[in-house]
Parts: structure tokens; C-alpha cells; sequence
């Protein structure tokens, strides 16, 4: 992959990940609608994470695949770059979901003081 195409699916990935992690209001008044958003908004990041994971590693094994079967030469193997790619995603999704915390805690004023006015 260039870095073109690296920097385009993390930025279409970045957007999906904060859009999901945003989206679902915990500002609700009653408790179960609250948890029914956290287990949803879990469960939809988790579905993300998932299939781009899957989509990773069956490009790798694919790709993989064709070198074999084509090259007439000795068999290559892409598990260490599809790890290691696949451990980048996971960071890349750790710091996405602190900033989105970050972001909806600083929504709610936790870690900013309110402005008194005269």
C-alpha cells in the first residue's frame, strides 16, 4: 500500500470511529436509555474495528496468495507486516477513542471550568 492510500482509509476510518463514538447523546435523563447508548455505541466500535481487522488481514493473505501462486519463485509470508499493520490500527483506534473521550467530556465541562460573568 502507498502512503497515499494509508493516509485515506485513516482518515475515512478516523471520521467513522469519532462519528461513532459521538453520536450517541449520554446526556439523557433516564438511566436505561443511557446504558442502551453505551452498549450500542460499544457494540457499533467494536463492528468497526472488527471488519477492518478482517478487511486488513484478508488483503495481506490475498495478496499473499497471488505472490505464490504467480511469482514462480520461493514462498513469501505477510503475517509479520499484516501484524504489525493490524497493531497500528489498534493504537490508531485507542487514541481515537480517548480523543472522542476527551472530546465528549470537555462537551459536558468536566475538565473546563465555567466562565463566571459580572
Amino acid at each position: 500500500m502507498s502512503i497515499s492510500e494509508i493516509l485515506i482509509i485513516s482518515l475515512v476510518y478516523g471520521g467513522l470511529f469519532i462519528y461513532l463514538s459521538t453520536v450517541f447523546s449520554t446526556k439523557n435523563k433516564r438511566r436505561n436509555n443511557f446504558l442502551t447508548s453505551i452498549n450500542l455505541k460499544n457494540t457499533l466500535l467494536f463492528v468497526l474495528y472488527s471488519f477492518t481487522i478482517s478487511c486488513v488481514w484478508s488483503m495481506f493473505k490475498a495478496e499473499e496468495a497471488h505472490r505464490n501462486e504467480h511469482s514462480g519463485l520461493k514462498e513469501v509470508s505477510l503475517n509479520a507486516p499484516a501484524l504489525l499493520f493490524i497493531a497500528g490500527v489498534t493504537l490508531y483506534s485507542l487514541l481515537l477513542f480517548l480523543l472522542s473521550r476527551y472530546l465528549i467530556t470537555r462537551g459536558r465541562g468536566q475538565y473546563w471550568p465555567k466562565m463566571k460573568y459580572r
